[in-house]
């Protein structure tokens, strides 16, 4: 499997849209069968790196997480997803993350960049 997509992806890829050329040169092309594959292939160690932070439990689809715990152990699963994730190409985006808690826990987080909706 893994020869096939290095031959696959080896080189720069020449898609023609409507009669103009997009040269893709990262990323798997769209409709490849083995794209969701590859993703999890090549996310898997960021997940394990997740594994030993017992107080949180966590689903994932995809390139989508959900975790539910206690605050300190989400804000190191968040540092861990950020930290691990940067060396594989998985960039967490901030901006399309939320955090749903207590009003009472908000002093405590410790962060900054966030936006509170009420």
């Amino acid at each position: 499997v893994i020869t096939g997509e290095i031959n696959m992806y080896r080189r720069i890829s020449r898609l023609f849209v409507s009669g103009s050329e997009i040269i893709s040169q990262e990323g798997t092309t769209q409709g490849d069968n083995l794209a969701m594959y590859l993703f999890a292939m090549a996310t898997l160690p960021v997940l394990q790196s997740l594994e030993n932070i017992n107080s949180v439990r966590q689903v994932w689809l995809a390139d989508d997480a959900t975790a539910v715990g206690n605050l300190k152990g989400l804000k190191t699963w968040w540092d861990e997803i950020v930290r691990e994730g940067i060396k594989y190409g998985y960039h967490v985006n901030a901006g399309k993350s939320c955090l749903i808690l207590k009003n009472s826990y908000l002093p405590k987080l410790g962060c900054t960049g966030y936006t509170v909706t009420e």
